[in-house]
């Protein structure tokens, strides 16, 4: 059984206790296991296989129409009064690649829907870390023909001397073969010595890995250039130290001058207030939040007085 769940999912946004959570704020790591508990025992009857990927466990924001009579009272909501979900995409490893979205109610702690997404979309969800860092470069380095590609370079020691970066094969027409398929491209670099930096040292070709049959499906040679001289093998460059990013590492001339120091000084404390996730600032309520999805998530209340009245404006930036 192969299951990944994105790491992304755990990014958060500390508050306090579970009566302090506003609908808006960032799902925790609690309100995440109890969704990927609940996905797991439900995915045993609806993906037979029991090979999938967890990809990504969000928030689900309540519609803006639930949350405006709150805001026009400029109260949050008690506890209960809006519910709070998640949203978890679920990739079948089997059954042509299938994708399912799935609805937790997390205040209940049972799940509200679960959805296959049409097949025709060609659906890939986006990349687990557990893809990225372990799985894919492990089937790509575990593989004989890479191997051996490894060993006409020179390259002695994989585990040390090689570094691999995978990135996700969007569909084309250029290739049927990989219609419907969790297509990975892994590219490779080479390390002289530990703090090496690799991408210094681009290898000469690159592995195609199906995710879903788990091995190399194909080697694509890249050019390589010495110069001028363009070839289809051979071992990169030796590490110089204008490649490198440590700075032990790097020429004492290509340090910049040292800048003069800065110093803030607010004798009467700041401007603005931090409550949980919320903060206020001249006339503004920005609720903070981090999506695997978006990124940070700006949720806007503007409060602004006119005639004894309020103009208020809500947004969702990211």
């Amino acid at each position: 059984m192969l299951i990944v769940i994105s790491l992304w999912s755990f990014v958060i946004l500390s508050v306090q206790g579970k009566d302090a959570l506003h609908p808006l704020d960032t799902i925790t790591p609690d309100e995440v296991y109890l969704t990927a508990n609940l996905v797991r025992s439900t995915a045993q009857q609806k993906v037979p296989s029991g090979r999938f990927i967890i990809s990504s466990i969000l928030l689900k924001e309540p519609k803006k129409a639930e949350l405006l009579p709150f805001f026009l009272r400029d109260e949050a909501p008690g506890p209960g009064e809006i519910c709070r979900r998640s949203h978890t995409v679920l990739f079948d490893l089997n059954n042509g690649g299938d994708v399912y979205e799935v609805v937790v109610d997390l205040d209940k702690g049972k799940v509200d829907s679960w959805t296959q997404m049409p097949r025709e979309l060609h659906l890939q969800p986006m990349t687990a870390i557990n893809e990225e860092g372990e799985i894919i470069p492990q089937m790509a380095l575990s593989d004989l023909k890479v191997q051996e590609r490894f060993k006409q370079l020179g390259v002695k020691n994989i585990t040390a001397e090689v570094s691999s970066d995978p990135w996700f094969y969007i569909y084309n027409d250029e290739n049927p073969a990989y219609k419907n398929r969790r297509i990975a491209q892994v590219w490779f670099y080479l390390r002289n010595f530990e703090q090496d930096n690799f991408y210094a040292h681009p290898v000469n070709f690159i592995a195609i890995v199906d995710v879903q049959l788990e091995k190399v499906v194909e080697i694509q040679d890249l050019p390589v250039y010495h110069g001028t001289n363009r070839t289809l093998l051979g071992r990169p460059l030796s590490s110089r130290a204008e490649h490198q990013y440590d700075p032990l590492l790097r020429p004492w001339e290509s340090y910049r001058p040292r800048v003069k120091p800065v110093h803030v000084f607010q004798p009467e404390g700041v401007n603005f207030r931090v409550s949980g996730s919320q903060i206020q600032w001249q006339g503004f309520k920005l609720r903070v939040a981090f999506s695997a999805r978006e990124g940070l998530v700006l949720n806007t209340y503007l409060l602004i007085p006119i005639f004894c009245g309020r103009i208020i404006t809500i947004k969702k930036l990211q």
